[in-house]
């Protein structure tokens, strides 16, 4: 009973965390270009240095 208890919690705390993530992912798209759209980093950042 403890051990499924347990992993429940830690199943509830995991979704949260990536709730967590999921809010600042949308977040943060609108500052810094995220994973998703890494193809407008290689375009708008001068520290990316794209060779052919």
């Amino acid at each position: 009973m403890l051990i499924t208890q347990y992993s429940q919690n830690f199943l509830k705390r995991l979704k949260l965390i990536r709730r967590k993530k999921q809010e600042y992912r949308v977040r943060d798209s609108n500052e810094k270009p995220t994973a998703r759209n890494e193809r407008g980093l290689a375009m708008y950042s001068p520290t990316l240095v794209v060779t052919p």
